[in-house]
């Protein structure tokens, strides 16, 4: 299948900036564990992108490790979320 959207080359392009990002390190293999599982399940580069994106978009608001969010921090990341997505 031709990837006239260029999924693939956006995909490696977050996966860089997820390298590249200044977040917890602990996040940063989540994160990546994270886009192992979705390849594995077969999910498209696009979708994969776009969940990395916005992961990391918020991730980078609030820069705790994932294991320390409280629930007023998922509160917050879901305001965000009903706000701009």
């Amino acid at each position: 299948m031709v990837d006239i959207h260029k999924y693939n080359r956006r995909l490696e392009r977050s996966l860089v900036r997820i390298q590249e990002a200044s977040i917890p390190e602990p996040n940063r293999k989540t994160l990546l564990e994270f886009y192992r599982s979705c390849m594995a399940d077969g999910i498209s580069a696009g979708k994969i992108n776009r969940y990395l994106d916005d992961v990391l978009s918020l991730t980078r608001s609030n820069p705790k490790e994932y294991v320390a969010y409280n629930r007023r921090d998922i509160e917050t990341i879901i305001i965000k979320l009903e706000q701009y997505y």
